[in-house]
């Protein structure tokens, strides 16, 4: 949201952090942020880019057993012309790994993933694209996660890779977080 704001891009946020769907302001681009428990109640998701930073055994009382957990978490994929999984998240990439239009991301330097997180720095084809370790409000290895993530959904949206990590210079990470 921070990035394709800085960039000029009508941007509305909201979902489990913030504002409800139903109540967005009018944009060009909705970035949603869904829980397990929003993703298991929705029939239609069809969304342009979906993300899946990772699947843990969570919520299994209200989501009964895993596979029901792992099917909520999965939906937003299902349909979505982009795909974005964690290459360390062993039961999405058994799933979607050679799906057409799904990209990988890791933090453990797999050079195998298409982007990946070495030594500090975030890689695109090869190439060092942003000093994580500028990022002062993100750090610890779930933040250069959060990171790649953002870098990838926004090259997707057109961004190129200088504006994307200059953007992120200037983010302010919630206190708690």
């Amino acid at each position: 949201y921070h990035i394709l704001k800085k960039a000029g891009i009508s941007t509305a946020m909201g979902g489990n952090i913030g504002i409800p769907y139903c109540d967005l302001p009018k944009a060009s681009v909705y970035i949603f942020e869904m829980s397990s428990y929003e993703l298991a109640s929705s029939k239609y998701l069809d969304f342009e880019i979906a993300a899946n930073l990772n699947i843990q055994p969570d919520h299994l009382t209200f989501h009964e057993n895993f596979d029901n957990y792992v099917n909520a978490k999965h939906a937003s994929l299902e349909n979505a012309k982009t795909r974005i999984v964690s290459y360390e998240d062993f039961v999405t990439m058994s799933k979607y790994k050679y799906s057409e239009n799904t990209i990988t991301i890791s933090t453990r330097g797999n050079d195998l993933a298409d982007i990946y997180v070495y030594e500090g720095a975030l890689i695109d084809s090869g190439q060092a694209v942003i000093d994580l370790s500028c990022l002062t409000e993100l750090r610890g290895k779930h933040n250069h996660q959060n990171a790649a993530f953002a870098y990838e959904i926004c090259k997707n949206l057109g961004l190129p890779p200088k504006e994307i990590a200059n953007n992120m210079m200037s983010f302010k990470a919630l206190p708690h977080r």
